[in-house]
């Protein structure tokens, strides 16, 4: 670990780069050009770094992940129980010169990288490069991390990396999807079945049992942890875990939701009664789950794509680009306009469960205004498909090492060539980066004003 006046050193130092490429998209024309296209090109690999390509984020107990395009992962926030995978329990993020290059990657094992994360209330997880899964902050009582004993791990020096075995599954067994509820886990297999582990008083496991935990004890996970039935010849294709419930997308594009439902969250309120059932779960005993758990009615028509559990709600991306969100509703999470929790009585959901209002156009207001008035039966907009392609959302990019290369070559001979190279080093806009000036850089201060 570096010490306070090795980071200062290293501060000034790349503040220093700053200004020499700043300095150098000053410089004269001529035949300084090639030597200054060089020391650009080579600054430029040296300083690149790699993108973000998910992140996971427990915004419940503050810690947050994210994948990097080379399958490093890294992790900051609140530390208590090893969550961030550092060996200790420090918290990252509030001090000066403790992100960027200060802060480390997880160690995954030798050779390790992941394809995917999921976060859970005070653990983390990673989908490494073969389908293995390994876990690791809090599994003190319910065996979130999957490895058959009780104990906090990433909190103390030697317990990550090669230490932290993977996660067995089974028999020849990978995942290819991971998920985390708040204190449990779920992951889809290479043969479509789910298999999910952690606390389980709420049926969030989908066992048809309850238990505290499932994986804090040996001979629990493996060939002796069963896969979740989703119903005869299902396999599922998306896994989403809320706080005590888990949602899947079945290859046939059912979703089917088991677990807790404290407001609704599960979808099924003529299966769970609200007045007569204080267990309020489904998948807590036998004969609830596969063929007798029916799909989540949201709509005629409608074909779901993406899932997201929450604290008590749930909500459905669909392949029209609308969205629709049931279960808690107190401070007008599920966007309706109101605080009117849906999915807890019967005639809420399917084709009567709105969709959000992101502002989608001047045709979709005049039909909900003649469907509120009666003048029309029903508004046609929402279940209009567009045609593929057709409305892709706007993506950027980062330029790749050897995208960056040909820019600067293609510009060499272009008096804007220093101004290329400045923006694609600091990453600045082209206004930024054109507006700099000497008095933007605190060297004592330690500083780049933009």
């Amino acid at each position: 670990m570096y010490e306070i006046a090795d980071r200062r050193r290293f501060t000034v130092l790349a503040v220093l780069v700053a200004v020499a490429i700043v300095a150098a998209a000053c410089g004269s024309d001529g035949a300084e050009e090639t030597d200054r296209h060089g020391f650009f090109e080579d600054a430029l690999v040296s300083a690149a770094v790699p993108s973000v390509i998910q992140i996971a984020g427990d915004l419940a107990y503050g810690h947050a992940c994210a994948l990097f395009s080379n399958g490093g992962v890294k992790c900051w926030g609140e530390g208590d129980y090893g969550e961030l995978g550092r060996g200790d329990t420090d918290y990252i993020g509030d001090e000066p010169m403790e992100m960027g290059a200060f802060l480390p990657y997880v160690d995954l094992g030798t050779g390790r990288t992941a394809t995917a994360i999921t976060t859970g209330e005070e653990h983390s997880c990673a989908l490494l490069d073969g389908g293995d899964v390994k876990c690791w902050g809090n599994s003190e009582d319910w065996g979130a991390s999957g490895q058959g004993y009780e104990g906090d791990i990433g909190e103390e020096p030697g317990e990550m990396g090669d230490s932290l075995a993977v996660i067995d599954l089974g028999t020849g067994l990978t995942a290819v999807a991971i998920a985390a509820g708040s204190w449990h886990n779920c992951a889809i297999l290479d043969d479509g079945s789910v298999k999910c582990w952690g606390y389980n008083e709420y049926a969030a496991l989908g066992l048809g049992r309850l238990e505290y935990g499932v994986g804090e004890s040996t001979g629990e996970m493996g060939d002796a942890l069963p896969v979740v039935d989703l119903g005869t010849g299902r396999t599922a294709k998306a896994i989403e875990g809320g706080e005590w419930h888990t949602c899947a997308i079945l290859d046939n594009d059912d979703l089917k939701c088991w677990g807790y439902d404290e407001a609704g969250e599960l979808g099924y309120p003529d299966i769970i009664s609200y007045d007569n059932d204080p267990s309020r779960m489904i998948g807590d005993v036998p004969g609830e789950m596969g063929d007798a758990l029916p799909a989540v009615d949201l709509g005629v028509g409608l074909t779901v794509v993406q899932v997201s559990g929450g604290d008590d709600m749930t909500c459905a991306l669909f392949s029209n680009t609308r969205v629709k969100c049931w279960g808690e509703n107190d401070d007008g999470e599920l966007g309706l306009g109101d605080d009117h929790a849906r999915g807890n009585h019967s005639g809420e959901m399917g084709d009567a469960l709105p969709f959000l209002d992101f502002g989608t156009g001047v045709m979709n207001q005049v039909c909900v205004f003649g469907e509120r008035r009666d003048l029309l039966r029903k508004n046609p907009v929402p279940v209009v498909e567009l045609p593929a392609g057709l409305a892709k959302p706007n993506e950027g990019r980062a330029l790749t090492i050897d995208q960056a290369r040909a820019l600067l070559a293609e510009s060499a001979s272009n008096r804007l060539n220093g101004l290329l190279a400045t923006m694609l080093m600091l990453g600045l806009r082209p206004g930024e980066a054109a507006a700099l000036h000497w008095s933007d850089i605190d060297l004592d201060g330690q500083k780049l004003q933009v």
